[in-house]
């Protein structure tokens, strides 16, 4: 049987006493304002079709209860006692000074029955929608959980709540925890569950709050003794560790684009964000040839950044031959040239610095190259094959229409610059000289290799999907993984393909016998566990 809110107040109604003290635009305020309205009796009459038995606790009470426990991390225990005691609380749920709140599982007999039904969000869609139409909890200063959870819809928390709960959890669970937090968790008060109150607009204010946090995290796992944690405590601090090892880069500031815009309007605005995040003065864009463009260089040097580009290696750059005209064209392996060249036109015309690099690896890989090319050209040229865009095919018209043949000048500027391969810098020699430049590139495959996994791997391009919502979610749980990738990789030495072969299998299964939950756990291979034994936990 569902219970009913009184019509009448109490004589000490704790809104009457103590309304006006309530924050205005805080969630108290507002629940104690709009609660009968967000909460009707009908609104939750499915869970109770029967009208006999004890009445239960009023729904709006109840809902109110929910809303404030999902902002704050409470367990049950600690939101019925916030019910009895804080006067906030009170006020919310429309209570009287001296009336108890009722037993804690009275929130878990509620969130089962919500469960079961056909709308088990309802209590958050219901304030969700109240606030998007009011804008009631907006507000520059405004306190985050005021309007976090309310405003997705959802009982997740952000950065900045999970952190203090997941300190507040070690404090309340972990053998000697709450010392260990007084002692060395200094720079926010863990003793209140609920989120500091800052300029949540200003993004120097949240980067310094988290940092605050993080570093706060990471001085209680320093002083934890793991080994002497039982499994449960172990769990919490594994948490703990989790949380303040997450990426705490604010969400806003992943960029995305599409795909048909130029790089100088990708590219440049992310480097000064991230430059004036990190409070960075010099940073170097080290790309490939997709970037070699006059324009892309100069929006980078404008933006203050140094760059090392490859260059395309096609045809021999006239700088090149002007080396080899003076100096000859001997050159060892292993070696480079310093050149310049002019780039762009009018007043973007820039002098740029190029160092080449020649290997004797690379010149024969070239010279295969090329001799693959020549035999498909001659080919084109004999009618074997249709005429192409191939590489060394030359077609002429004439008075029998279009004619093919070999372009033998075109193959023998290729094979004079094979082996080469060059780099455009903005970087003088004073500071980086050829070999480091060169060096410096061929970090670039990391990069590379982690396009190739995002892109085969982990099936990057969205093309199932057409709106930008679904492409952006699409994209964040690729990267996601791509991170999570990485490190395995690296904490394991394996590569991610031998990775997902191996632990894929390894499922922990839950199985109910007679109303009884029995966990059956995986068996392990020995190359299963040599893997999870290099995984830190």
């Amino acid at each position: 049987m569902q219970g009913r809110s009184r019509d009448q107040r109490d004589l000490f109604d704790a809104e009457s006493m103590a309304g006006e003290l309530l924050e205005p635009g805080s969630v108290f305020a507002f629940l104690a304002e709009q609660r009968l309205a967000l909460f009707p009796e009908e609104m939750f009459a499915d869970l109770f079709r029967s009208a006999r038995g004890r009445p239960s606790v009023p729904a709006d009470v109840v809902a109110t209860v929910l809303v404030l426990q999902a902002l704050h991390g409470l367990s049950d225990r600690e939101a019925t006692e916030a019910v009895t005691f804080d006067l906030r609380w009170k006020a919310a749920c429309g209570l009287g000074v001296q009336v108890p709140a009722f037993h804690p599982t009275t929130l878990t007999y509620w969130r089962r029955r919500l469960a079961q039904s056909e709308r088990p969000n309802r209590i958050f869609e219901a304030v969700n929608a109240v606030v998007l139409e009011t804008g009631v909890l907006r507000g520059k200063n405004r306190r985050a959980l005021d309007s976090t959870v309310l405003e997705d819809a959802v009982a997740t928390q952000d950065t900045v709540t999970q952190l203090i709960a997941a300190i507040r959890r070690v404090a309340r669970e972990v053998s000697g925890g709450k010392e260990l937090v007084a002692a060395h968790c200094t720079r926010h008060d863990y003793s209140s569950p609920g989120k500091p109150r800052i300029a949540w607009d200003d993004p120097g204010a949240r980067d310094e709050l988290v940092s605050a946090l993080v570093s706060d995290a990471l001085a209680l796992l320093d002083h934890i003794d793991v080994e002497g944690l039982d499994e449960g405590e172990a769990q919490v601090v594994a948490l703990l560790a989790v949380v303040a090892g997450q990426d705490v880069e604010p969400a806003e500031e992943v960029a995305m684009f599409e795909g048909n815009k130029a790089e100088t309007k990708t590219l440049i605005p992310v480097i000064e964000q991230f430059k004036t995040r990190h409070g960075i003065d010099e940073l170097v864009v080290v790309a490939d040839a997709g970037m070699l463009s006059a324009d892309n260089l100069n929006g980078l040097e404008d933006a203050g950044c140094r760059f090392i580009v490859a260059s395309r290696q096609s045809h021999v750059p006239y700088d090149l031959g002007d080396h080899f005209e003076r100096h000859g064209n001997y050159t060892p392996d292993d070696s480079t040239i310093e050149t310049t060249r002019e780039m762009g036109t009018g007043r973007q015309r820039r002098t740029r610095r190029v160092v080449y690099h020649y290997s004797f690896k690379r010149h024969k890989r070239d010279d295969k190259t090329i001799n693959a090319q020549v035999i498909k050209a001659e080919k084109v040229a004999a009618g074997l094959r249709p005429v192409a865009r191939d590489r060394f095919v030359k077609v002429t018209n004439d008075a029998d229409g279009k004619k093919a043949e070999v372009n033998w000048d075109v193959i023998e500027r290729a094979r004079f610059c094979a082996g080469f391969k060059g780099y455009v810098t903005n970087i003088g020699p004073d500071m980086m000289d050829g070999a480091a430049v060169v060096a410096a590139y061929r970090d670039l495959w990391h990069v590379e290799e982690s396009f190739r996994m995002a892109k085969g791997d982990l099936q990057a391009r969205p093309i199932f999907h057409r709106k930008r919502e679904p492409i952006e979610a699409h994209l964040t749980i690729v990267f996601a993984a791509l991170a999570v990738s990485r490190h395995l990789q690296d904490q394991t030495g394996v590569t991610i393909k031998r990775l997902v072969q191996t632990l894929r299998p390894l499922r922990t299964v839950t199985i109910t016998i007679t109303g009884q939950p029995i966990q059956a756990q995986p068996r392990l291979t020995t190359e299963a566990e040599a893997i999870l034994a290099k995984i830190p936990r």
